[in-house]
């Protein structure tokens, strides 16, 4: 699998790939919300997940990932 999506979102979200760990879900879902994620596969989108999160992610859709991240931080799904 690619890292070019960690390369677009650290770039997004003004880091290094190894700092999006610390970055806050609401701002990785907006970052993501904005990067237009029909670019990716949902399974780079998984990956890129799994990777930041450091947990396995199988998510359906690219709206179910922001979901998810949007309702991790207690942020109203839109």
């Amino acid at each position: 699998m690619s890292a070019k999506i960690l390369d677009e979102i650290s770039q997004n979200c003004g880091c290094y790939i190894s700092d999006l760990k610390y970055q806050p879900l609401s701002r990785l879902a907006a970052v993501l919300k904005s990067m237009g994620l029909k670019n990716y596969s949902i399974e780079e989108l998984n990956y890129g997940l799994s990777y930041i999160l450091n947990k396995k992610c199988s998510f359906s859709s690219p709206e179910e990932l922001i979901d998810f991240l949007q309702q991790t931080e207690g942020c109203p799904s839109h």
